[in-house]
This record gives C-alpha cells, sequence and structure tokens, in this order.
C-alpha cells in the first residue's frame, strides 16, 4: 500500500512522537533515521499512518524535550520486508525524506506560551492535561506547524 498525493493537492502537516525504541533514546532515532538516513518509520497501527503522504511535512516531538525537528516526505509510503529500527517489527512503514532541520540542543518546548499560539488549543483551556496533543501522530494546522517547526512559509 502506498499513499501518493497529486501535484494539484496542498500539503498537509503532522506533528508525530519519535519513539523510544529498545533503549535507543528518542534523540538517537533523530539522528540516525531521520538526520543521518533520510527516513522515518510508522508502526501498522499509528493513526493517521494511511492519510501521510508524499509531499506532507512532518514535525517530530521528543518526550519530555520538545519539537526537535522536522522534514519533508519525498517518497510514497512503502511496507519494509525487513525492521528499520531495532526491535521495530512494528514499524515497517517508511517514508524518505527532504528538507531535513533537527534542533535537538534548542527543542521547541510545548509551554503555556506556545499552547496559547496554537490552532489545535483555539477554544481549549491551556493548563492542565496537554498530553493528548503529542501522544500519536496527528495532523496540524500549517500556522501550528511553521510555529512548532520554526519554519516560516512551507
Amino acid at each position: 500500500m502506498t499513499v501518493q498525493r497529486k501535484d494539484s493537492i496542498s500539503p498537509s502537516y503532522w506533528l508525530t512522537s519519535i519513539k523510544d525504541v529498545e533503549g535507543s533514546g528518542s534523540l538517537s532515532v533523530l539522528k540516525e533515521l531521520i538526520h543521518d538516513r533520510r527516513i522515518f518509520v510508522f508502526g501498522q497501527r499509528t493513526p493517521g499512518r494511511t492519510r501521510v503522504a508524499e509531499g506532507d511535512w512532518l514535525c517530530f516531538y521528543a518526550s519530555q524535550k520538545g519539537v526537535v525537528g522536522s522534514a519533508r516526505i519525498s517518497s510514497p509510503m512503502f511496507e519494509s520486508a525487513e525492521p528499520i529500527v531495532r526491535g521495530g517489527n512494528k514499524y515497517t512503514w517508511t517514508v524518505n525524506l527532504d528538507s531535513v532541520e533537527t534542533f535537538p540542543e534548542t527543542p521547541v518546548v510545548i509551554d503555556d506560551g506556545i499552547r496559547k499560539q496554537l490552532d489545535a488549543y483555539k477554544g481549549k483551556r491551556n493548563s492542565g492535561q496537554w498530553s493528548w496533543f503529542v501522544q500519536a501522530t496527528r495532523q496540524i494546522s500549517k500556522h501550528d506547524f511553521e510555529l512548532l517547526s520554526r519554519r516560516e512559509r512551507v
């Protein structure tokens, strides 16, 4: 199964979490997969996986750190015959990336100040439980992507 975006369709924007897979910290996954190999993997049950497509943009959230990078999907999603990450037999759906930017030393922390600016929080209480926003792959607005990824006018 592949999802390929037609040229005439505007890209979608996504926030996705980087998981700590078998002792490889999330920042190690950021460096090894995203920065060095320019790929990202999704699990079979990843919410939104079937809607993520070539030309879409991802920003990457590392638990207890914040948003630590972003990239554009440069290929259709494809199923890998072998797991890409250690112990990652459930992460078999892969996309290639370009326009990769990582900033693990200066993450965008999703604090009250940032949450007040995000479209995703309009009409919601700003304090209290906010982990719903970062726990799964979720589609976000272009404005929210630009704020979280430090990119202007993608």
